[in-house]
């Protein structure tokens, strides 16, 4: 199995990463760090840098941070040669 947080933290600095999630929502993200569980008391959460909203039923502004689950993250891809790095 993937030890998705790990995928997560090893991006290069500023490496842009389109982040595909469960429920449809796209978005192009950089800087990725796993939130400090004793904040939440959680284990799965994520925060990252917002480069571009590729898809969304919420309106972000670029370059804000974003929190969101690793369970919810359906693939994870370079968004210029479409590699995939997690899922299909």
């Amino acid at each position: 199995m993937i030890d998705l947080p790990f995928v997560l933290e090893s991006f290069k600095d500023g490496q842009g990463v389109l982040v595909s999630l469960i429920d449809g929502e796209e978005f192009t993200l950089y800087d990725f760090e796993m939130v400090d569980e004793s904040i939440y008391d959680r284990t799965d959460l994520v925060m990252a840098t917002i480069r571009r909203v590729v898809k969304s039923k919420f309106r972000y502004r670029n370059e804000t941070k974003i929190e969101l689950s690793i369970h919810d993250i359906k693939s994870l891809k370079d968004p210029d040669s479409g590699f995939f790095y997690y899922g299909a």
